[in-house]
């Protein structure tokens, strides 16, 4: 079945607003997921995401179109970033 994430998206604000609440600020974060190699960073993603349609090798492709790879001392860093939405409670 793999990771079903849930991300923000053109509604989200819209969402927050109509529960009440009052987006104050708004912060994209990048980070990386640290792996020994590009390989074992489309092995982890295939299976925290359940990929079962596509091979290793299409994997790290796509991981490498998509999100992109740096090189880090240790390995390679996955490129991932976050978003961050601080609201404030209008009740």
């Amino acid at each position: 079945m793999g990771h079903s994430g849930e991300y923000f998206n053109n509604q989200t604000l819209i969402e927050l607003e109509s529960a009440g609440l009052e987006p104050i600020s708004l912060q994209e974060k990048h980070y990386h997921w640290e792996f020994e190699s590009k390989n074992q960073a489309a092995q982890y993603c295939q299976q925290l995401f359940g990929i079962s349609l596509a091979n290793l090798s299409q994997v790290e492709r796509a991981l490498e179109h998509y999100l992109g790879f740096d090189i880090l001392p240790n390995g390679v860093g996955l490129k991932w970033q976050l978003q961050f939405i601080h609201c404030q409670n209008n009740h």
